[in-house]
């Protein structure tokens, strides 16, 4: 019994000297594991992670307001530029406009109208752009679709309206500049002829010519040539007999 007793002391006094030596030795990778994941410990980390994300949101706003105040400058230079190409557009026509005299005339570096227009008729595209905006005619009776589009080009062809400029360009450019004839095509093939094509069912392409006729010969005589008898009569009397003259291009056999 003495011999088993002494044994199993012997063994007991070994374990509790192995305990004692683990936590020697791993205590303090615990201790040290416990610190960094206690709550101050992960405070700090966290505040720390939102201080780089705020500076980098405050970076990233910083060079948004840069980049946006460069494109506000930008954008005061183009109308700037447009607005000088305008005036000589409809003033001298195409070929006597030239870049420099745009640029004189906006008190901006020749270069910066090509940095941003390429080349004159690049210009020229931008300044005679221009959306009639033509009214959807789908729910209005096949019989006063003439009318309606009288109304419209009455109302659109005045100086205050925001397309005149570029309409009235192209009007005085496109008898002499082939450039211009091409562009003056173009959007009206880009914008008339779907119009009419969604109210008519036979001849669609040429009763779209014939309407675009009506139109440009009356913007034509009324507004560039100025003829004394159109430029006297009153709204009403236009927009009655242009609204007959393009309905029976809508309506009547070709």
């Amino acid at each position: 019994m003495d011999s088993k007793l002494t044994s199993a002391l012997t063994a007991l006094s070994v374990a509790i000297t192995l305990v004692v030596a683990s936590l020697v030795l791993v205590g303090p990778l615990v201790a040290g594991t416990l610190a960094a994941i206690s709550p101050l410990a992960f405070a700090g980390t966290a505040v720390d992670a939102w201080r780089r994300g705020a500076g980098a949101a405050h970076r990233m706003t910083e060079d948004q307001l840069v980049a946006r105040k460069k494109q506000a400058r930008s954008q005061v230079t183009c109308d700037r530029i447009l607005a000088s190409a305008r005036a000589q557009f409809g003033a001298d026509g195409y070929e006597r406009t030239t870049i420099r005299s745009v640029a004189t005339a906006a008190e901006i570096d020749p270069s910066l109208v090509l940095r941003y227009f390429g080349s004159k008729d690049g210009l020229f595209v931008a300044a005679t752009t221009f959306d009639l905006g033509l009214p959807d005619l789908s729910a209005v009776p096949p019989g006063l679709h003439g009318q309606r589009l009288a109304e419209h080009f009455v109302r659109v062809w005045r100086p205050e309206h925001e397309g005149f400029n570029g309409m009235a360009i192209l009007l005085r450019a496109a008898a002499t500049h082939e450039s211009a004839a091409e562009r003056l095509l173009e959007i009206f093939q880009a914008q008339v002829h779907p119009t009419i094509a969604k109210i008519v069912s036979d001849r669609v392409g040429a009763r779209a010519a014939l309407v675009a006729t009506q139109i440009l010969g009356f913007a034509y005589c009324r507004f560039i040539v100025k003829f004394p008898a159109l430029t006297a009569m009153g709204v009403p009397s236009l927009t009655a007999q242009l609204g007959a003259s393009i309905q029976r291009c809508l309506v009547e056999p070709l």
